[in-house]
């Protein structure tokens, strides 16, 4: 799958967050309401700018594609 931006840590620092989160020893189980409404538009966030950047991608290649096909 193609990314706008490669952060090869972003995805292990995210899973050690959640499991030191989750663990028993360390980090808080449970937010409020609040926490976790803010959380959520966070990740409303990221996920819309991911969304946008795999439109970039779609357009990109189909106009690659187009200008193959033509030629």
């Amino acid at each position: 799958m193609y990314r706008t931006n490669f952060d090869p840590c972003c995805g292990a620092w995210q899973f050690f967050r959640a499991f030191m989160d989750s663990a028993p020893w360390g980090g808080r189980r449970y937010y409020t309401r609040k926490e976790h409404i803010e959380q959520l538009e966070k990740l409303k966030g990221r996920l819309e700018k991911e969304i946008a950047g795999i439109e970039e991608l779609i357009r990109d290649l189909k106009e690659k594609d187009a200008k193959h096909s033509s030629a």
